[in-house]
């Protein structure tokens, strides 16, 4: 077991790190594209044409993203002991306490009406308000010690029954039964990481011999499925509402397709990506977290809730995302210009938070010392 977990630094040094990143600015561009223009996602049902297609091609990994980053954790959870409790507190601290900051900075600067309900919805977050990533992560971390047991006791057989069932029973009927399941969101994780646990155990398995070909096909067929929705709807004249589910449920759900798409790209990364150890890349990885909590703020999509504006105020009142899409010909690289620089001005932010918080706990303990 030792020499598994040692394995999985040196492979993890940064590919993974890398991937880490990617995954985060999928989520991201798929923000920019659900709270743009009314919100919604109503960059999704406009008119077929080149910013329509741009839109499609990159802002529709949002759950590609989220699926990508359970299966990061869970590949190294699976070969572990236990989980640490600090973890936990600091994810609920940070969560929290950028969620109060970003509460003093919209209501001193007056861009939204903030008022006790919000201020609330700041102290008790995140198991109140948005953040739901935050706080089915932090569910699904503390089952974490749980699931280690099992995958590491249980023969190969009994796994990889285990597995056939959760995957039958949640990704697949989340494909042919669109809805919320009986597991919850916590369920998608637990299945991520018994699968992953299963296929890392059984080394050169088909779907990692064959990522390359499984990732650029299913990348292929999600696509053309989300224009081939579009043109369709659009010709038998069903209505918006109609549509937008249908398109959602092909990228924003995450069924089977997505979660295989997911895993064959993270076996991409692990078998082709050679970068060694890049400590510029771990430290921007170390960032997406924040990067998330940041972008991700309740108050910059508020839609009108207790008094507050319609549009989001990150993505359209500052950005200008969806006046971009209406009259610009430059919108495919004022989009990527946007999901890239909302993503590099919150990294930096949750870079400073960390040195200052090092610093703080740095002159804690000298005082403790003396």
């Amino acid at each position: 077991m030792t020499k598994q977990i040692s394995a999985d630094r040196a492979i993890r040094d940064s590919q993974f790190e890398l991937l880490r990143i990617l995954a985060m600015l999928m989520i991201v561009a798929s923000h920019a594209t659900q709270h743009s223009l009314a919100g919604g996602w109503s960059l999704l049902v406009q008119p077929m044409g080149v910013n329509t297609a741009a839109t499609y091609l990159m802002g529709t990994y949002g759950q590609l993203g989220v699926c990508l980053f359970v299966i990061i954790s869970s590949w190294f959870l699976c070969g572990k002991s236990g989980i640490r409790a600090e973890k936990i507190v600091r994810l609920y601290a940070q969560t929290m306490l950028c969620d109060l900051a970003i509460f003093a900075l919209v209501k001193i600067g007056g861009f939204e009406p903030a008022g006790r309900k919000e201020l609330a919805k700041a102290l008790l977050t995140p198991a109140w308000g948005g953040y739901w990533f935050i706080r089915t992560y932090l569910l699904f971390y503390m089952i974490v010690p749980f699931l280690q047991q099992y995958v590491q006791g249980a023969d190969e057989r009994t796994h990889g029954r285990l597995t056939l069932v959760l995957v039958a029973a949640i990704p697949t009927l989340h494909f042919f039964f669109p809805t919320g399941g009986e597991f919850g969101l916590v369920g998608d994780f637990v299945c991520i990481f018994v699968a992953v646990s299963y296929l890392k155990r059984r080394e050169g398995n088909f779907l990692e011999r064959h990522c390359l070909a499984a990732f650029i096909g299913l990348l292929a067929l999600m696509q053309v499925a989300l224009f081939a929705v579009h043109f369709l709807c659009g010709k038998c004249g069903i209505g918006a509402e109609l549509e937008k589910r249908i398109l959602l449920h092909i990228f924003a759900s995450r069924h089977i397709f997505v979660m295989t798409l997911a895993m064959s790209l993270f076996y991409v990364f692990k078998r082709y990506v050679r970068i060694g150890r890049s400590r510029l890349i771990n430290a921007i990885a170390g960032t997406t977290f924040g990067v998330y909590i940041l972008h991700e703020n309740p108050l910059f999509h508020a839609y009108g809730e207790n008094g507050l504006s319609e549009t989001s105020l990150l993505f359209e009142r500052w950005l200008h995302v969806g006046a971009h899409f209406e009259g610009d010909t430059f919108y495919p690289l004022y989009f990527a210009a946007c999901v890239i620089g909302v993503f590099a001005v919150c990294s930096a932010l949750e870079f400073l938070r960390q040195v200052l918080c090092r610093a703080v706990e740095h002159a804690v303990k000298k005082i403790q010392r003396r």
